[in-house]
């Protein structure tokens, strides 16, 4: 049978709904190449995402990949936890239970997951990058503004923190940056986008999240007011 996983009924004046509120997950980027288990690798990406569906706002917060934490496996940087095959889950407990984040579950990916996501549900990305970025060893660098990025070059702006401003903090605002570059493209395209975009991340990355989750949170992020989502 149907299950009502969501609401939007502001013709009867009622708030809308789509579980409780407000929705906090934990997206990891894992350094796993192609071939490799992204769950066990280091989570070099990471990122709390909040949403609240009823003021339309949300906040992207990303955690430095060099902090050092005491965890319940020895003092170490926090992107290290998920190593010595402990997995994406010792990552998330050491969030909910050690710093008691109020988080739902977490999705992480690796960079063949990443890029297919990209190449799957946007084909070329529209990123608007704000600052430049130098060339690197491997790939040439970016200029500020307006790009429609591939799957490899969004993955290569990813992925630079080396010559930038800021380093890895730098880096993990760009994440930021192209987390809602994705969001903007979702939301200029119609709802019918959601479902196969949703299928096409659960090909590509790893979560805990069930599948009433997965949509009722893509179906929060396409009603959010960008303008009042924060990146950190």
């Amino acid at each position: 049978g149907w299950v009502v996983v969501g609401a939007w009924l502001d013709s009867h004046d009622v708030a809308p709904y789509a579980g409780p509120v407000p929705r906090r997950v934990l997206v990891l980027g894992s350094d796993a190449r192609p071939g490799a288990d992204p769950l066990v690798h280091r989570m070099d990406s990471i990122h709390i995402l909040t949403a609240d569906v009823a003021s339309r706002s949300g906040a992207i917060l990303g955690y430095p990949r060099d902090s050092w934490v005491d965890t319940p496996y020895g003092s170490m940087r926090l992107n290290a936890i998920a190593t010595s095959g402990r997995g994406a889950e010792a990552t998330f407990a050491f969030f909910t239970d050690t710093w008691k984040l109020p988080l739902e579950g977490y999705i992480v990916t690796g960079f063949a997951g990443f890029a297919d996501i990209v190449d799957a549900v946007f084909g070329r990305l529209a990123v608007t990058i704000p600052i430049p970025i130098p060339t690197q060893p491997w790939y040439p660098g970016f200029r500020a503004g307006d790009h429609e990025l591939s799957r490899e070059r969004t993955l290569e702006f990813s992925r630079t923190r080396k010559g930038v401003p800021g380093g890895d903090f730098t880096r993990s605002f760009h994440h930021g940056v192209v987390m809602l570059a994705a969001l903007q493209t979702l939301q200029d395209a119609s709802i019918h986008a959601l479902p196969p975009a949703i299928a096409e991340l659960s090909r590509h990355a790893v979560t805990d999240l069930s599948a009433t989750d997965l949509i009722q949170l893509g179906a929060i992020a396409l009603d959010l007011d960008i303008g009042r989502i924060t990146n950190e």
